[in-house]
């Protein structure tokens, strides 16, 4: 479509259609064969360790912003002198709110994650029932 230009010359009266040229039609895991469920193993994976790699850096800014929390908190405190017991508190759950919502993150599967191993088990299973593993 990049180099599709109309000007002010065509007129279409029906419909149109584009033909790419490519053949990439959506082919159930049943009906591939050995080496494309190979490939397909490959490239799941590939996907999910990336899904991997993206939560865990959500994860770890998660670890940050409770870092600088904490660095903030003891600078307050080293400046101030005094130590509240309701400062303590605040400063408590400050430091505990991002820590726990990124361990609660970290053990929780996303739905793409669970997507992408249920279609690797699938892959497994068939391989292993043509006897290609």
């Amino acid at each position: 479509m990049d180099d599709f230009k109309a000007g002010r010359d065509i007129k279409v009266d029906g419909d149109v259609n584009i033909n790419n040229g490519s053949n990439d039609e959506y082919k159930l895991l049943l009906e591939c064969t050995n080496d494309e469920l190979h490939e397909e193993r490959v490239h799941r994976t590939g996907v999910l360790k990336d899904e991997i790699k993206r939560k865990r850096k959500h994860i770890l800014s998660l670890l940050k912003v409770a870092l600088i929390v904490i660095v903030i908190i003891a600078a307050w405190y080293q400046l101030v002198g005094e130590i509240d017991l309701v400062m303590m508190i605040v400063a408590g759950m400050g430091v505990f709110l991002p820590i726990a919502s990124a361990i609660k993150l970290s053990d929780r599967q996303t739905v793409f994650e669970i997507r992408q191993i249920n279609a690797l088990n699938e892959i497994a299973m068939l391989l292993r029932e043509r006897g290609a593993e």
